[in-house]
């Protein structure tokens, strides 16, 4: 479909089918997942993701226990649950709830990939942070703002561990992209690597009136 039949099909009011990247695929796919099991409504899928808020904060209670103690996992899961902002994402359809939980994944595999060296978190480091990608196109700088200061931190590793757990992340990573960047540079005329929101938020988030 060209520009002109694109037009053409929002004037006359019909349905218009067309290949988007406007956000990348994950939190469709988690509702994709939902219509299969017949919870087609928009009701039924902000409970799918009430339920993964749920999961977010045991997440979140678990990893604060192991990392510091008991009593700070059960006030850092509280103060979670009670956050407003991060309550009512889960009945708007939007990522910030599977964003939320898929981050506290990370941090639990990068406290364990920081503990052990073991190659095994390495790998599902990588595969989260593609996740995340994959449902915030932006949180791919989390390879450059988490994973690189973890593997020069990794405890008391030597070059070799680092740059072994470094390229089993960046393997990970790719591996799990890769499906989805390619079958961007194959639908579109322009680049899109994960999604081409950026132009459409910029668009939206300026007023020449206001300016």
């Amino acid at each position: 479909m060209d520009y002109a039949d694109y037009l053409r099909g929002l004037g006359e009011g019909k349905a218009i089918f067309n290949p988007t990247a406007s956000h990348p695929p994950l939190t469709s796919m988690v509702f994709t997942v939902c219509d299969w099991l017949h919870l087609t409504s928009f009701r039924s899928h902000s409970v799918v993701m009430a339920i993964i808020f749920v999961g977010a904060v045991y997440l979140v209670i678990k990893v604060m226990k192991d990392l510091v103690g008991d009593g700070v996992g059960i006030v850092a899961g509280f103060l979670v649950a009670c956050n407003p902002y991060l309550v009512v994402n889960t009945g708007s359809g939007l990522p910030e709830t599977l964003v939320m939980a898929l981050v506290i994944v990370l941090r639990w595999c990068v406290v364990q990939l920081w503990r052990s060296r073991k190659l095994r978190y390495g790998v599902a480091a990588g595969a989260v942070v593609s996740a995340c990608a994959q449902t915030r196109a932006e949180l791919m700088l989390l390879l450059v703002v988490v994973m690189i200061p973890s593997l020069v931190l990794l405890g008391k590793g030597g070059r070799y561990e680092r740059l072994r757990c470094g390229a089993a992340v960046l393997a990970a990573f790719i591996a799990l992209s890769a499906p989805w960047v390619i079958r961007n540079q194959v639908t579109f005329t322009n680049s899109v690597v994960f999604s081409d929101e950026f132009g459409t938020t910029l668009a939206d988030s300026n007023c020449r009136a206001t300016y």
